[in-house]
């Protein structure tokens, strides 16, 4: 994996963009090996968390087409911007809805939409990886291949929002670059570049709130360490140039602020009627320290394995919830941590050693700040002070987004600065990383019969302008009586382009009140909801059937 020499030679660049080819196609095996394997007959998830996946990714095709507007989604009717209910997957929903035009069930193209996101995290840490921290070409191609394939990403593999972590790479060369161009004092290409960026990042912000909070949290901390850690003369020049690049800088902000318009406007209003979330609340999700390392019971390498060691050492310790496991292989933490070490002893041997020290110390501060111990934690600062952080409520979802500075970190100590090694050492420390970062993921979601579920479904008749559905007939449980014929609504509301009353979402209307569907009381819910609404010529969609009934004329 050591850093070869660069080449003009066509063909040495032709057989290298092969390599990089063939090893993400390696590493994405890897990842959907089980979805491979059963011919993609089983996928991430289950019917209900990822059929409404679906169905918000099946709401962007409809935008594309110019059938929907784009924060009004079909189901939740007649409530506005409803695409507010829950993270709105844009970026995501541009991928599905070139894969849907070659004629694929919305399941497997949601599956192929977060196969492409993958492969963007790949190529986008890649590309980060060489340009901004200037690792060698083998040492780049895998910690690319970490970076898809990670434990935490992998265990929660069907939230496809969380692995648009895949976009954070590609942000921050932009950002590098634009940061570049601005001491260079280049404007035109700092006018391209950070514009880039702040488009970027708003887009990016509308697919997933979380994740671009966590990254541009990261990057404020980051900014504030690398200045601190500035020589005065350093300082003094940025200040310098920040003044005289004024106006441009103003451009790319106006840019960025105008970006994240379209969050700001259907998300605030929700805000606003929901409420912030609170403290005690996001406490609630934030990490204890067995956490750190929980990577989950069904890790290939250490699931088992951490849950016997925290029996012994902790028997008290339960974990709970379902971010429970977003914690980092053990192995990556340790050399995480000699790297700290070592580029603590290194931050004065150039640009780049200067840059890794401070994103170490910036994953520990900020790792820091999403960790409990008792009812302490230092989020309480963060949830005061920074700007959209009473909106999270699963702050221990950070530990995902830490992958992506401690993969930078460790790739750095791993080339540069771990004592030598023999070839055979390093592809034994390799394997371990790799099979470290392997999980036997949530995989359950039986693709024929969601498939099934929507096959065969006619319009509805001419006096039906808005639908609810019934039972499915066999919803007995907690869960199922809550999720199961609400999703099924929601996917057919955008396949049919018709709104219905039904759905579920993060947040859900004041008055919803749509679960236990085989209740005697449920028809009479639903119409007192269209009553209320002042909604006229409902239909009911029997499921089991697909048959329609008029039910308010």
């Amino acid at each position: 994996m050591e850093a070869t020499g660069h080449s003009n030679s066509p063909i040495k660049t032709l057989a290298r963009l092969a390599l990089i080819v063939m090893a993400m196609c390696f590493f994405l095996y890897i990842q959907f090996r089980v979805q491979i394997g059963n011919g993609f007959s089983t996928l991430y998830g289950d019917s209900y968390d990822s059929a409404i996946v679906v169905a918000i990714l099946e709401h962007w095709s409809n935008v594309f087409r110019g059938s929907s507007q784009w924060s009004q989604l079909y189901y939740f009717y007649p409530y506005k911007n409803t695409l507010a209910q829950t993270d709105g997957y844009f970026l995501i929903g541009i991928i599905y809805s070139i894969i849907r035009q070659f004629g694929l069930d919305p399941f497997i193209s949601s599956e192929f939409s977060n196969m492409t996101e993958r492969a963007i995290g790949y190529l986008g840490f890649y590309w980060m990886i060489r340009s901004v921290f200037r690792v060698g070409y083998g040492w780049a191609i895998f910690s690319a291949g970490l970076f898809l394939i990670a434990n935490n990403l992998t265990v929660h593999g069907t939230r496809v929002q969380l692995a648009t972590l895949a976009f954070a790479p590609f942000v921050a060369v932009l950002l590098n670059k634009a940061y570049t161009s601005l001491m260079a004092r280049r404007r035109l290409s700092l006018l391209g570049w950070g514009s880039g960026a702040g488009a970027a990042l708003g887009a990016w912000a509308i697919t997933c709130f979380y994740i671009t909070w966590f990254f541009l949290f990261f990057a404020l901390v980051l900014s504030v360490v690398l200045y601190v850690s500035a020589s005065a003369t350093q300082r003094s020049a940025l200040l310098e140039v920040v003044k005289e690049q004024r106006l441009a800088l103003l451009a790319i902000a106006m840019v960025a602020v105008v970006s994240m318009l379209p969050l700001l406007s259907v998300y605030l209003p929700k805000a606003a009627e929901s409420g912030v979330r609170p403290y005690e609340s996001a406490l609630n999700f934030a990490v204890t320290l067995p956490g750190i390392l929980q990577v989950g019971e069904t890790n290939v390498m250490f699931g088992h394995a951490y849950t016997r060691f925290l029996a012994w050492a902790q028997p008290g310790y339960q974990p709970m919830g379902e971010y429970y496991n977003t914690g980092v292989a053990p192995i990556l933490f340790v050399f995480f941590c000699l790297a700290v070490v070592t580029s603590y002893a290194r931050r004065q041997g150039g640009s780049v050693n200067r840059l890794v020290w401070s994103v170490a110390v910036a994953t520990i501060i900020t790792w820091l700040c999403v960790i409990k111990v008792g009812t302490f934690s230092l989020w309480y600062l963060v949830y005061h002070t920074v700007p959209g952080a009473k909106a999270l409520n699963v702050i221990g979802a950070y530990q995902i987004f830490l992958i992506f500075p401690i993969l930078v970190v460790v790739t750095l100590y791993l080339e540069k600065w771990m004592p030598r090694f023999s070839s055979v050492t390093l592809i034994l420390i390799g394997i371990v990383l790799v099979v470290e970062e392997l999980n036997d993921a949530y995989i359950v979601l039986d693709r024929q019969a969601e498939v099934e579920k929507i096959t065969g479904l006619v319009g509805a008749p001419q006096q039906c302008s808005f639908f609810y559905v019934s039972s499915w007939g066999d919803q007995v449980t907690p869960t199922a009586k809550i999720y199961a014929h609400n999703v099924s609504a929601m996917i057919i509301a955008e396949l049919l382009r018709m709104p219905t009353i039904n759905g579920f979402a993060s947040f859900n209307p004041p008055d919803w009140n749509f679960a236990n569907p085989d209740s005697d009381d449920y028809d009479n819910r639903m119409r007192s909801y269209a009553y209320s609404h002042q909604i006229n010529r409902v239909c009911k969609l029997d499921l089991p059937s697909k048959q329609w009934q008029l039910i308010v004329p």
